[in-house]
Formats: structure tokens, sequence, C-alpha cells
């Protein structure tokens, strides 16, 4: 089920990014073209399609009440499927440009457009978790709640202050630094995993798909290479749980690794390669490439060898790839490329 507007950040047709193109059947949702054409239109008005399933259900759509409208069809969700097992997916659209909030929010932080963006998002948790509690789900429903990147600082076209803070983290969206790339993974499913708990533990978002797959007791049946694990131990902050992964990579949309980690160095390759140790100084404040070469050469060669497989397996697919054109709109240019790995 889908209900939302078309389209994802890579892309901006039906197939590639809705669900419903990967077997999802009956919910709605911004195509990139829909941002771009909307720029500097105001908020009513714009051309902006909301979707149920592969049906355009409005057109022009208010997007300020979006999260709300999405947030009411999650609610509703819930109640319709408590009696079997369900999987929901809530990809809010803010914050992010173009900023839009629903009037009611409208001034309630103290950081502007964006602040209040964070208001209605954590009202929206709010109301999903409420509805979970009040159809007798909260034993048997696993919650997770996080996000993409961290926080964007600069003005967007429009002149709007972002006012997003990341600190103590260096770095914004965007970047391979902490504050670009170290984000908030919560989760909740009481009477099974430890409340108030928290782990330092290396995990990435490709480790919730594998996760989940191994909880629901089904194999991810996917054309491209997972590279995911299985982190449900570090869920659970077992105290001799450890990061599935030697390694973790960091890369922008161009394919071109950025940076690499492990559980205690991480390595920045923008121009001069930086080395900060996130045990000590998770601010990424002092570059102690000097004081451990070893380690930047290790790094540097894991690097390497993650961009050759990359290169080596990858395909060269439109950035819209397998998208089609769900209005019928004029012929547009060849867009971008982006890699995916495909399984041997």
């Amino acid at each position: 089920s889908y209900f939302g507007v078309p389209g994802t950040n890579h892309g901006d047709g039906m197939n590639h990014g809705l669900p419903v193109a990967d077997g999802f059947k009956p919910g709605g949702g911004l195509t990139m073209e829909d941002y771009k054409a909307d720029a500097g239109k105001g908020v009513h008005g714009r051309s902006t399609i909301l979707m149920r399933n592969d049906r355009v259900i409005e057109w022009p759509t208010d997007i300020t009440q979006l999260t709300r409208r999405y947030t009411q069809e999650s609610v509703q969700f819930i109640r319709k499927n408590k009696d079997k097992p369900f999987f929901l997916y809530i990809a809010h659209g803010t914050p992010h440009h173009p900023y839009t909030v629903d009037p009611s929010f409208r001034g309630k932080s103290a950081h502007g457009f964006y602040g209040d963006m964070i208001e209605e998002i954590d009202w929206s948790v709010g109301e999903v978790l409420k509805a979970v509690k009040e159809n007798g789900l909260e034993r048997k429903t696993i919650v997770a709640f996080t996000s993409d990147n961290g926080a964007d600082a600069k003005p967007d076209r429009h002149g709007n202050e972002k006012k997003g803070s990341n600190l103590p983290l260096k770095g914004w969206k965007g970047s391979s630094d902490e504050g670009g790339v170290r984000v908030p993974f919560v989760v909740t499913w009481p009477g099974t995993l430890p409340e108030g708990k928290e782990t330092g533990a290396m995990a990435s978002l490709m480790d919730i798909l594998p996760t989940f797959a191994v909880l629901a007791g089904i194999e991810p049946k996917t054309p491209q290479k997972i590279d995911g694990k299985d982190i449900f131990p570090l869920m659970q902050c077992l105290p001799d749980a450890k990061s599935p992964h030697q390694y973790i990579f960091y890369a922008g949309n161009l394919a071109k690794i950025t940076g690499a980690r492990n559980d205690r160095f991480k390595l920045t390759n923008w121009g001069k390669p930086a080395l900060y140790d996130l045990r000590s100084d998770l601010g990424e404040t002092k570059d102690v490439a000097t004081e451990y070469p070893e380690v930047v050469r290790e790094l540097e060669a894991a690097i390497e060898a993650f961009q050759k497989d990359l290169d080596e397996h990858s395909l060269d697919a439109p950035f819209d790839a397998g998208q089609a054109s769900y209005l019928k709109t004029k012929e547009k240019k060849p867009s971008k490329k982006k890699r995916i790995r495909k399984t041997e």
C-alpha cells in the first residue's frame, strides 16, 4: 500500500522510487521535478501530486498538510491491520526543502522553519506510537526512528535559513564528517528490547533490511548485493555484542568513496587525508594521521579495495533507472548516472 508523492531523491518517476513497484500493493507521494517546478511559487497551488498506489488522487495538493496526512494515514493503517502482521514505512518529506509546515506548527520553535518542521515530526512520531499502544500492539511491534543524514545548515535557494544543528559533531548534510553521517537510530520493542540502553557500536542504515528480514524469518531477495548485516544483538545491547562490520564506508552521490572508519578511527579523503580518533574526539577536532600512519595505510587500502569492488560489480544505470512517465509529460533530458551493485 502506498500513499504519498511519487518518486524519491533519486529520481522523478514511479517505478524506481515507489514501494508499489517493489511488491507493495495498497498507500501515496513529491518528485524532484515537483520540487524544481515549485521553486518560488509559494505554498499553495504547487504542482505536487498526491497518489494512492499508482493512481493520482489529488493534483495539486497542499504540501503543508503532507506530514499531517501521512500521519493520519499511518494511524488508520495501524488500526486496519492490527489483527495481522504488517510493515509500515513512513518517509516524511520534512525536514527538507521546500520548507513547509502545517500553520499550527509555524513559530513553535526558536529555529525558524527548520525547527518548526522538527516539532511537527515529533508530533507525528507521538501519534504513531499512541496508535500502536491504543491498538494493543506495543509488545509485538518494533518501532524504529532514524534519519538518512545529519542536519543541513546553508540557507536554501529562497533565503530561508535552516538553523539545523549537529553539535558537538563537525560538518553538515552532504559531508562525510560525523555531522553529516552520524544519525540517531532509536528502537523500541517493549518486552523484548531493554529500555533506556544505548550502544555506540558501528552500524549502518544498510543493516535495517537484513536485520528486520531475520526477525521476520525471511531472506531478502534482491538483484543487488546487500552490504548490510544483522544488528539485532546490537539492538539488544548485549554486553558482548560487537559490530558485524570491519569497516563502514562513506560516499556521496557519485559512487566515490569519501571516507571510511573502523571501530575506532575514521579517515576522510577529501584532498589531504585526515584521521580522527572517534573514541576520544567525536567532534573530529584533531587530525592524528601523523601519529597513526599504519591506520591511515590500513583505511586507505580498505577504501581502495572497496572502491575497486564497487566499480567492478556495478551497473551503469540512469539516475531514475526503470522509471516510467506516469503523466506523459514532455521528454526529459538524459539524467545523471548512479551505481547499482549487482550480485555475481
